[in-house]
């Protein structure tokens, strides 16, 4: 029997990530360990400083990138220079669907990325392709 996968998800908007978060709520497959709407949360995670000393490593980063007023791209850089944290695949979610920013995430190793779909049920339909793919396909490194 296969358990939930710990995910991390990092965004600029709070009200984005419950709103976006919630279809992976219900999941059986994936557990949200940790939301974290800001720059300076998220490198402090990244770092374990306070109030993240005993943080849980996910097995999981769904990133929200590339939005004007949140630095996605220097945070995927810091999670992939991190001993502990660069193993740990990271989802791109991005409004953007220029190649630059395409090509940008990959060369700083994210897995994959994904330009946000704009209707709600577009949405929830990625959301569930990430659940089942990252959960029941792809292999972990637990």
């Amino acid at each position: 029997m296969s358990r939930a996968v710990k995910l991390l998800f990092i965004e600029s908007n709070e009200g984005g990530v419950i709103n976006k978060s919630g279809s992976f709520k219900n999941s059986a497959f994936i557990n949200i360990s940790e939301v974290i709407t800001n720059e300076r949360d998220a490198m402090d995670f990244i770092k374990g400083n306070p109030p993240y000393e005993a943080r849980e490593i996910p097995e999981l980063i769904v990133l929200d990138s590339f939005t004007s007023d949140f630095k996605g791209l220097e945070i995927l850089k810091q999670l992939k220079s991190n001993q502990q944290l660069r193993h740990i695949p990271v989802i791109v979610l991005s409004n953007s669907t220029d190649q630059k920013d395409i090509d940008l995430a990959y060369f700083n190793y994210a897995s994959c990325f994904i330009s946000k779909p704009k209707s709600p049920k577009d949405y929830a339909d990625v959301i569930k392709k990430i659940e089942l793919f990252w959960s029941r396909t792809a292999k972990l490194p637990y």
